[in-house]
C-alpha cells in the first residue's frame, strides 16, 4: 500500500489541485481516479489562466466560439464549464460508489463579486444548473459578504465549497453559515443527503506570511528573537490543528447530529495551499502534519507525486493540540496578530483571483479577435446562417432524422432517410463491432504476410485507402492500392510484391460488374502460378451477398468473404467493415479512431448550443461562405493530413450539377501570396504543424477568410474530425437546399462505362473516330461541340486551351497516366502559373464526383500505358479498358454541357514536355482578367 492509498484508508481524501485538459481528453484523469489516486479535484481562476496560457488543448473551442461572436467572459465561461463537466463525469464513477461522500469537482463563481452576496448568490445558482453534475462543488470565497451566500446555496441544495479561509473565526461563521443553510432547507422540505460542503483553508499561506514578520525580530536581536524562531513554519498547522477540533466539536454536537438524523453530512475541513513554498521545509510538510478523518487535502501534481514516492501517512492533527494552543498565544504575545494577517491574506486571495480572471479575459480577448479576422470576411452571412440554425431547431431535427431538412419528395425521402440513419449511427455501432474486425484481421493474416494490396475502384476505395495512409503505424505493412485499369500502374504493383508475403484485399464496387473482377482476376492469375493450392488464403473479398462475385470466390476456395453494404451513397462512411477492415490488417488503433468519433457524435447532440457543435458551427462557415460569393472552398492541410483531403472533397460533391451550381473544391494547389487570389474562396488549413501559419498570416491579412480546424493524425482526433466533416457538410447542405445523397455525375459515369465495357465485351475495341489534330507525338481525339479549334501546333493547341480557360474561369486537369512525383511537380508549376499569371482556379484528378462542373474547361490528358497487359479470359486488353475509363469521363462531361478537350500522348515525356510548354505560354500571357 503506498502513502497516497494508507492515507485514503486513515480517512482523509487526497484532491488534485488542478485541471488540464490534456488529462481530460487522454483518459489520464479517469485513469488516476480508477486507480484510487485522486478523490476529487478543485479549480480556480489561478489555474485556469495557466491552463489556457500554457496549451493548445482550448485553441480550438476558443476559436469557435470567438468566431461565432462569443464576448471574452461567455468564452471564459464556456470553456471552464466544459472541463468542470467532463472532470466531473470522470470523477462520477467515484461519487456512486461512496453514497456522495467523494468524487467532487469545484468551481469557483467570478471572484468580481466577492464581496458582493446577491450577485455571489445568483452566479452560484447558475454555474450549478449550467454545470449540471451532482458531484460538482460551487466554490464562494468565506468573505463577509460570503457568507450569506454560502448558507443560501446550501439552503437552495447546491453543493459548496467555501474558500479562502484563514482564521478561526472565520471558520465558525462557515460552519454556521452551513448548519443555518442546512436547517433552512429542512424547513423547506428539502432532502438533506443530496447537499455536501467543504471548508477550505488556505495553510501555507499563512507561514509565508508570517515567517517574514517573525524573521523581521529574530533579525532586531531581542529577548522575544528566540521564540519567534521556534514559531517559523509551525502557525498554519497550528491554526489548521485548532481548526480540526473546531470541527470535531461543531459536528459531534447536539445541534448538528438532529441534521445528521436526517440525512445531513458534515461539512469536512480542506486544506488548501499544501504545497511547501519555503524551500527549508520538506515538501511534503503540510500533508505529512494534517492527516486526520473526515478531511480533504488539495494537493497541487509536483506535492502529490512527492507524497506518493516519501510521504508518511499517519494520523497527525489530533496530537499536540495543547502545543498547537500555546503556539498561537505565544504568536500573540510576540505582537503579531493572526486575525490581522487573516484579513490581509483574505483581501490578497480576493484580488489575486480578481487579477487572474481579468488577465485571462485580456488574454481571450486578444486570441479571440485574431481568431475572428480568421473568417471576417464572411462574418455577416455567418451570423445569418447561425441564427438560421438556431430558430429552425436543426441541430434537434438532424437527430430526429427529419429528412425534410434537405428533401420534399417522396421518392428522395427513402435514400435520404438511409443515408442520414448511417451519418448518425454508425460511430456508436461501430464501438461494439471494432474488436471484431480486429479479430478477423488478426485472425486472416499469417505471419508471412508483410504486404497489404486494396483492390477497387474509384470512390470504392478511397475512404478505405485514406484511413490506412493517415492512422497506420509508419514501421507497418507495405501498402499498396490499384483502382484504375491502367497497365503500367498494375505492372508496378506486380513488380514490387510478392504473392506469398503479400494479402490482396478486394472491395467490389457498388457500381455491379466493372473494372474491379478484371483487376482481380489478373492478381489472382499472378497468385496462383506462385501459390497454387494456397491462393485463397491470400485474398479477402468484400461485396454483396449473393452477387457473381461472391460466387466466384466461393468457388476458387476464398475464405474470407465479408458480406458488406455497398450501396452507392455509403462508400464514404467511415466507420464501416468496408473502410475499417485494411487499417485493421494495417496495424492501426481502430477502438480510438471510433471513440473519437462516438465522442465528436456526442459534441455534436441535439441539445448542443449551435456555436458549441462542431458540426453545425462547420457547415455554417461552408454556407456563409457560399452565400457570400465564395463557392471555391480551397483545401489546404499540413503532410501527414493531406489524404484526408480528398475524402473532405467527395463530402461537398453532391448537387455539383444542379444550374446554380454547388461547392467548387479545389486541393493539391501550391499556397500562394494573398494577393494572387480573388474574392470567390474559402480556404480551409488542416492545420498539425502548422506548416503553413506563415502564409495564413499573410492570406488573413488581405481579407481572404480561413477555416483552421486544429487536428493531427492521432488516431482519436482522426475519428473525430471525419465526423464533424459529416455532420457539418450535411447541415451545409440543408442550408444550400442540396439533397446530400445527390451525385449525379458519379452514376452518369458509372453508367457510361457500362456502355463502353459492354462494348468491349461484343467487338473487342473503344469507340473510334479520326483525331481533330494531331502532331508531336499528340492528338486532340474531341472536343465538346462548343470548342472550335482551326488547327495550327502544339502551340496553337495550348494557346486555345489557355484562352477557352480564361473565358469561362478555370481549368480541369484529368490525368489518366501513372502519376511520378517529377510529373506531379510539372503539374503544379502549371497550376501556379495558370492562377498567378491569368487569375485562374485550376482542378486535377479523375475521381467521378469532379465531372459536371459549371465555369470550367476539362481538358483530358490520356497517356498511351508503356505496355498493354491482358485480361484472363478477355479479348480486349487493359490498355483498352483504362482508355474506356477515359472516354466514359468524356461523354459524361459533354453530356453536362461543360466545355472538354481529349488530349492522347504516345509517351508521358510528350505529356511532360506539353505541361511545361503550357506553363510557359501562361506565364507570357500574364493576364489576370478573371476572379480566381
Amino acid at each position: 500500500m503506498n502513502p497516497i492509498q494508507s492515507v485514503h484508508s486513515l480517512g482523509q481524501s487526497l484532491w488534485l489541485d488542478n485541471i488540464r485538459r490534456d488529462s481530460l481528453d487522454s483518459g489520464e484523469l479517469a485513469d488516476r481516479v480508477a486507480a484510487g489516486e485522486l478523490r476529487g479535484v478543485t479549480s480556480n481562476p489561478t489555474i485556469f489562466e495557466s491552463a489556457i496560457l500554457s496549451s493548445e488543448n482550448y485553441t480550438v473551442d476558443l476559436r469557435r466560439f470567438a468566431q461565432a461572436g462569443w464576448m471574452a467572459k461567455r468564452i471564459f465561461d464556456q470553456l471552464v464549464i466544459d472541463d468542470i463537466r467532463a472532470a466531473a463525469d470522470a470523477f462520477l464513477p467515484l461519487f456512486e460508489q461512496t453514497n456522495g461522500g467523494d468524487g467532487f469537482v469545484s468551481i469557483e463563481v467570478n471572484p468580481e463579486f466577492a464581496d458582493d452576496t446577491s450577485r455571489t448568490s445568483e452566479e452560484a445558482r447558475r454555474l450549478w444548473d449550467a454545470v449540471n453534475r451532482p458531484n460538482a462543488m460551487i466554490k464562494i470565497p468565506a468573505t463577509l459578504a460570503g457568507l450569506p451566500a454560502i448558507e443560501s446555496s446550501i439552503r437552495a441544495g447546491i453543493n459548496v465549497n467555501a474558500t479562502l479561509i484563514f482564521s478561526l473565526g472565520r471558520y465558525i461563521e462557515v460552519m454556521e453559515a452551513y448548519m443555518i443553510g442546512l436547517e433552512g432547507r429542512l424547513e423547506d422540505g428539502g432532502s438533506l443527503g443530496h447537499v455536501t460542503s467543504v471548508a477550505s483553508f488556505s495553510v501555507s499561506r499563512i507561514d509565508t506570511a508570517l515567517d517574514k514578520q517573525l524573521q523581521e525580530i529574530i533579525q532586531r536581536g531581542d529577548a522575544g528573537g528566540e521564540r519567534a524562531s521556534s514559531l517559523l513554519g509551525k502557525v498554519a498547522i497550528a491554526n489548521s490543528k485548532l481548526a480540526y477540533a473546531q470541527f470535531v466539536a461543531a459536528f459531534q454536537g447536539e445541534r448538528f447530529q438532529y441534521l445528521a438524523a436526517r440525512g445531513a453530512r458534515a461539512q469536512r475541513p480542506l486544506w488548501a495551499s499544501t504545497s511547501t513554498k519555503n524551500p527549508e521545509y520538506p515538501d511534503t510538510y503540510y500533508v505529512d502534519h494534517l492527516i486526520g478523518p473526515d478531511t480533504v487535502n488539495t494537493l497541487p501534481e509536483a506535492t502529490l507525486k512527492a507524497f506518493k514516492d516519501h510521504g508518511t501517512p499517519e494520523l497527525t492533527l489530533t496530537e499536540n493540540i495543547s502545543i498547537a494552543r500555546s503556539q498561537l498565544q505565544a504568536l500573540d504575545d510576540l505582537g503579531i496578530s493572526l486575525a490581522e494577517a487573516a484579513e490581509r491574506l483574505e483581501r490578497q486571495g480576493v484580488s489575486k483571483y480578481v487579477e487572474s480572471y481579468r488577465s485571462i479575459l485580456r488574454t481571450i480577448e486578444e486570441k479571440a479577435g485574431a481568431f475572428q479576422k480568421e473568417l471576417a470576411a464572411l462574418e455577416p452571412k455567418m451570423r445569418e446562417t447561425l441564427a438560421e440554425l438556431d430558430r429552425d431547431e436543426v441541430g434537434r431535427r438532424l437527430w430526429k432524422e427529419d429528412v425534410t431538412l434537405w428533401v420534399e419528395r417522396d421518392r428522395e425521402k427513402a435514400q435520404v432517410r438511409r443515408w442520414l440513419g448511417w451519418l448518425l449511427s454508425e460511430p456508436a455501432k461501430m464501438s461494439t463491432g471494432v474488436a471484431e474486425i480486429i479479430r478477423f484481421a488478426e485472425e486472416a493474416l499469417a505471419p508471412e504476410i508483410t504486404t497489404l494490396v486494396l483492390i477497387g475502384s474509384g470512390c470504392g476505395v478511397f475512404t478505405a485507402e485514406m484511413l490506412v495512409r493517415i492512422l497506420a503505424p509508419p514501421d507497418g505493412f507495405d501498402f499498396h492500392t490499384i483502382s484504375t485499369a491502367n497497365p503500367d500502374d498494375i505492372r508496378t504493383i506486380k513488380r514490387k510484391t510478392s504473392p506469398e508475403a503479400t494479402l490482396y484485399l478486394f472491395v467490389d464496387s457498388s457500381s455491379g460488374d466493372g473494372i474491379e473482377e478484371r483487376l482481380l482476376s489478373t492478381f489472382w492469375e499472378q497468385a496462383v502460378r506462385k501459390l497454387e493450392e494456397q491462393t485463397g488464403d491470400h485474398f479477402v473479398v468484400i461485396t454483396k451477398e449473393g452477387s457473381k462475385l461472391q460466387n466466384w470466390a466461393v468457388e476458387q476456395g476464398i475464405q474470407k468473404i465479408i458480406a458488406a453494404d455497398l450501396l452507392d451513397n455509403l462508400w464514404c462512411f467511415p466507420f464501416n467493415w468496408t473502410n475499417l477492415l485494411p487499417a485493421a490488417f494495417a496495424g492501426a488503433d481502430l477502438h480510438s479512431f471510433v471513440r473519437g468519433g462516438v465522442d465528436m457524435t456526442r459534441a455534436c447532440g441535439p441539445l448542443v448550443d449551435v456555436a458549441q457543435n462542431p458540426g453545425l458551427f462547420l457547415g455554417s462557415v461552408l454556407a456563409a461562405a457560399y452565400r457570400s460569393g465564395r463557392d471555391k472552398v480551397t483545401f489546404f492541410a499540413d503532410p501527414p493530413l493531406a489524404p484526408a483531403l480528398k475524402w473532405i472533397e467527395s463530402l461537398l460533391a453532391a448537387g455539383r450539377e444542379r444550374e446554380d451550381g454547388g461547392f467548387i473544391s479545389i486541393r493539391d494547389e501550391p499556397p500562394g501570396s494573398g494577393n494572387v487570389y480573388g474574392g470567390n474562396r474559402l480556404f480551409v488549413y488542416l492545420r498539425g504543424t502548422g506548416a503553413l501559419d506563415r502564409r495564413l498570416h499573410e492570406w488573413v491579412r488581405v481579407g481572404i477568410p480561413v477555416l483552421v480546424l486544429e487536428t493531427n493524425t492521432n488516431p482519436e482526433q482522426m475519428g473525430e474530425m471525419l465526423v464533424q466533416w459529416q455532420i457539418g457538410a450535411a447541415i451545409a447542405q440543408h442550408l444550400l437546399s442540396v439533397n446530400p445523397t445527390e451525385f449525379d455525375a458519379l452514376h452518369r459515369s458509372r453508367t457510361e462505362f457500362q456502355h463502353i465495357l459492354r462494348r468491349l465485351e461484343r467487338k473487342g475495341e473503344l469507340p473510334q473516330a479520326d483525331p481533330l489534330w494531331q502532331g508531336d507525338g499528340a492528338q486532340l481525339r474531341a472536343a465538346s461541340r462548343g470548342l472550335k479549334f482551326t488547327g495550327g501546333g502544339l502551340s496553337e493547341v495550348i494557346d486555345f486551351i489557355l484562352a477557352e480557360s480564361q473565358r469561362v474561369g478555370g481549368l480541369g486537369l484529368r490525368l489518366y497516366t501513372p502519376m511520378s512525383q517529377a510529373l506531379q511537380g510539372k503539374v503544379a508549376r502549371l497550376r501556379r502559373a495558370l492562377r498567378d499569371q491569368l487569375g485562374l482556379f485550376s482542378l486535377t484528378g479523375s475521381a467521378e464526383c469532379d465531372l459536371g462542373l459549371k465555369d470550367i474547361v476539362y481538358l483530358i490528358l490520356m497517356v498511351k500505358p508503356r505496355k498493354d497487359a491482358a485480361i484472363p479470359d478477355k479479348t480486349y486488353t487493359f490498355g483498352q479498358l483504362f482508355e474506356g475509363q477515359a472516354l466514359s469521363d468524356l461523354a459524361v462531361i459533354k453530356d453536362f454541357g461543360s466545355p472538354v478537350l481529349y488530349l492522347y500522348f504516345d509517351a508521358q515525356k510528350r505529356l511532360s514536355d506539353f505541361l511545361l510548354a503550357m506553363t510557359e505560354a501562361a506565364k507570357a500571357r500574364d493576364t489576370k482578367t478573371n476572379d480566381r
